[in-house]
């Protein structure tokens, strides 16, 4: 594990891709759980990175700092004389150029290195202990690495070559890893998809269930008013005037 693994937290972009977007503003559960898991990983990340950085000092960075700093020398001459660290580091294409083996004071450091860095791999599979596919791909980065240690280590290779191999590993890792991340982010937006779906379709039924109710009570408020006029009408008070006419009475009822 080195500086360079940490630039793969752009990856994590992957998680939070278009989606279609709920009808409500509250989260679907995958969505939350995409959530978690993207908070996760990214603090998983920054721990080995954090990690990874905390290999290179030399100093307590507190009073009381119980840290073991002791590897830190050899760690730094393996990043200067060895492997190079991070993609930017100015000595990479000089060590990449390189057609010296390893030395046996380089060998010595080159061990305190790999010690020290079980401590961030065990960040990886502890954290990341719930994303398989993820932990797979790291797997796959540590066993490649070590087989690159071992041939650096035994003088099968240059120094030289053993960069070279790194820098083709560490492109095989972010590529896998974008393909992880890319994987698990078409499951999440599929199930928030069918969570979605499915909420905007009892949503739909509950609408046309209240439009449904507010017709019939409407029907029967009109029913009412109709037996009430009706109701009035058979009630109203009848007036009858009669008039005589000679022996003939006409009478006349409204």
């Amino acid at each position: 594990m080195t500086k360079t693994l940490p630039i793969l937290l752009s990856a994590l972009a992957f998680l939070s891709g278009c989606v279609q977007r709920p009808y409500v503003q509250q989260m679907t559960p995958t969505q939350a759980d995409r959530q978690v898991s993207v908070t996760t990983i990214n603090s998983a990340l920054s721990r080995v990175q954090i990690c990874s950085e905390g290999l290179r000092e030399t100093k307590p960075a507190f009073e009381g700092d119980k840290r073991d700093l002791s590897l830190a020398p050899s760690v730094n001459l393996v990043d200067k004389e060895v492997l190079f660290a991070k993609d930017t580091d100015p000595n990479k294409v000089v060590l990449m150029s390189s057609t010296a083996k390893i030395t046996p004071a380089q060998k010595k450091a080159f061990l305190d290195y790999i010690q020290a860095n079980q401590k961030c791999r065990a960040i990886v599979r502890s954290e990341l202990g719930g994303y398989p596919a993820l932990v797979t791909v790291y797997e796959n980065y540590f066993g490649d690495s070590d087989i690159m240690y071992s041939k650096l280590i035994s003088k099968e290779i240059t120094i030289g070559e053993a960069n070279r191999q790194k820098a083709q590993l560490l492109a095989k890792l972010k590529t896998e890893y974008t393909t992880a991340t890319g994987a698990m982010n078409d499951r999440y937006n599929a199930q928030i998809n069918q969570e979605v779906q499915a909420a905007q379709a009892d949503a739909a039924q509950r609408r046309a269930i209240a439009a449904q109710f507010l017709m019939n009570q409407q029907n029967i408020n009109a029913a009412q008013q109709m037996n009430n006029q009706n109701q009035l009408l058979n009630n109203k008070p009848v007036t009858t005037n009669c008039n005589r006419y000679g022996n003939q009475v006409n009478c006349t009822s409204y």
